[in-house]
């Protein structure tokens, strides 16, 4: 198997990206304007945008909760800013959860200037009565944001949306693998497959985003 390290490889990200695009006809179609998110989060800038336009984006999709620090979205964007279409998101920094900050750094070493995360690209219901998650308009348009997204990010890794993406931004994962060095081969043993690595984690009990 393919030796894991501790921290994730960028170049190899980039790789399989650019060769699922090359590869993958359903990849490198052009996106459907069904699929615009009115909101996105602009990677280079840190800034939260109002129709960002028909650039590629990726979408984040994490386990939401954790400390009892309040969290930003774009309810609370708006109350503190509401006659702006665009909000400088580095002023309430301490404010974003780890996995959204990572996932935006992220983003920016991979070159993809946009990220659609939905608690900062959706309006939220202040009762449940007119929570969005019961619009099934929204349910199409979740799934075609998903669907349109030149990248998903799964943060499978972490119990709670502080928790970060293991690997990367200096946060450590943990790696269970033997490695034996024979001469000049190197043997490792093979991690557990995607499918099973995903059905034990907290992300996958979950049943939205």
């Amino acid at each position: 198997g393919r030796s894991i390290s501790a921290d994730i490889n960028l170049c190899l990200l980039k790789f399989w990206l650019s060769t699922c695009v090359v590869k993958h006809e359903s990849c490198s179609s052009k996106r459907t304007d069904s699929g615009q998110p009115e909101y996105s989060i602009d990677t280079y800038t840190r800034t939260l945008i109002r129709e960002p336009g028909a650039a590629q984006y990726a979408a984040l999709s994490y386990v939401w909760g954790g400390p009892e620090v309040p969290q930003l979205n774009l309810n609370s964007l708006k109350e503190l800013e509401p006659e702006c279409q665009m909000w400088l998101l580095i002023k309430y920094w301490e404010r974003l959860p780890n996995t959204v900050k990572d996932a935006i750094a992220l983003c920016e070493s991979l070159s993809i200037q946009q990220l659609w995360v939905y608690s900062l690209c959706i309006l939220q219901g202040s009762r449940p009565s007119e929570s969005l998650l019961c619009d099934t308009r929204l349910a199409r348009q979740m799934f075609l944001v998903y669907r349109e997204a030149y990248l998903t990010i799964v943060a499978a890794g972490g119990k709670d949306s502080w928790a970060g993406l293991p690997g990367f931004n200096g946060r450590t994962r943990k790696v269970n693998q033997q490695i034996v060095q024979l001469d000049r081969a190197q043997l490792s043993v093979v991690l557990p497959r995607q499918p099973e690595a995903i059905a034990s984690s907290v992300w996958n009990t979950r049943a939205w985003t």
